[in-house]
């Protein structure tokens, strides 16, 4: 199986869904799942219009 998470960013300043990731993605390569992570900056409703 492979998972694609798309977010915003894993910087600890902006913690919830950006921190989730990090152990979500750890718990699904302990299953041998590939995961693979994008991280989003642009426009990103979270963080504001980066331009």
């Amino acid at each position: 199986m492979r998972i694609l998470q798309i977010v915003p960013s894993i910087s600890l300043i902006y913690g919830g869904q950006s921190q989730m990731v990090l152990g979500l993605s750890t718990a699904l390569a302990a299953q041998n799942i590939d995961v693979t992570e994008i991280l989003w900056f642009k426009a990103s409703p979270w963080i504001g219009d980066n331009k």
